[in-house]
């Protein structure tokens, strides 16, 4: 008898209690959203269009929607000599002319008019160390590329575009190549090394991307950028809020910094590059 009065009581405290629970939509607790102007800006060492992004900042309930970029407005990066102006070449996005290449030691300027606003940014091109090529490992008799986004425990931090690719004289000499090829005929991967043993990327639970191109017709494209202190310093606090979010070893949230002026987000980053192209390793026989 007590245990079936034990039973009840607690069956009655589990109504009550479950119905006591209202929801509250957050968008109750939720600040307004006020849109700043997003900057994704870079100028290399390579002689190419350099791309300034611009869009409007979006609150939580857009994170998986386009950004709504920002158009017609004037923007024009600078060496403290010459002045290069950047084309809206699609909205929101801006390039300079092909043939501006910067030059490392430099100091670069980015100013944006827009709106009866300016927004303005500088960065210095670090000295780019040459690099070697990518260590690939054999398994079960192909050869494969041990991917992860983040590596640590470097002298200097620096980001990587790795490109695997089939180049156009190669497929234009082989029309009967398979469709598995030509539907990865261009594969980009991006990774960064990092100076120091962070917590919370190393526990961020991402497993290793095993890369396997397994072809002849295939190559890599390498590219090493080097990073300034000031680009380092908002590439970790990004990383903190975004890749490495969720980790056993979190930080404290926080905003990230930025070298935009004027209430704008974002970087304006200017990077020396250096390359290397070679064919994809085939397994030694």
């Amino acid at each position: 008898m007590k245990n079936t009065i034990s039973f009840l009581i607690l069956i009655a405290c589990s109504v009550y209690l479950t119905s006591c629970v209202d929801q509250i939509p957050v968008e109750e607790f939720a600040v307004p959203h006020q849109a700043k102007i997003a900057v994704e800006g870079l100028i290399t060492s390579e002689q190419k269009a350099h791309t300034v992004k611009l869009h409007y900042s979006t609150d939580y309930g857009k994170v998986n929607q386009p950004p709504e970029p920002v158009e017609k407005a004037l923007v024009t990066i600078s060496d403290g000599q010459n002045n290069f102006e950047l084309d809206e070449v699609s909205p929101g996005i801006y390039q300079t002319d092909s043939l501006v290449k910067g030059g490392v030691g430099v100091k670069y300027y980015l100013k944006i008019e827009w709106n009866g606003e300016v927004y303005e940014a500088e960065d210095e091109m670090q000295p780019i160390n040459s690099h070697e090529q990518l260590t690939f490992v054999e398994e079960a008799g192909r050869m494969e590329f041990p991917y992860r986004p983040h590596l640590f425990g470097f002298d200097l931090p620096n980001k990587y575009d790795v490109t695997f690719f089939v180049p156009d004289s190669i497929v234009d000499a082989n029309p009967d190549l398979p469709d598995w090829i030509l539907q990865k005929k261009w594969t980009t991967k991006t990774f960064h090394t990092h100076p120091l043993m962070e917590p919370n990327g190393i526990f961020e639970f991402v497993a290793t991307d095993h890369l396997i191109f397994n072809n002849p017709n295939y190559w890599v494209k390498q590219k090493k950028y080097s990073i300034s202190p000031e680009y380092y310093n908002f590439l970790r606090a990004m990383f903190s809020e975004t890749d490495w979010r969720g980790s056993l070893l979190d930080t404290t949230p926080g905003n990230v910094p930025t070298n935009l002026s004027n209430g704008a987000v974002g970087f304006f980053a200017a990077c020396a590059v250096d390359s290397l192209l070679y064919p994809y390793p085939t397994v030694e026989k």
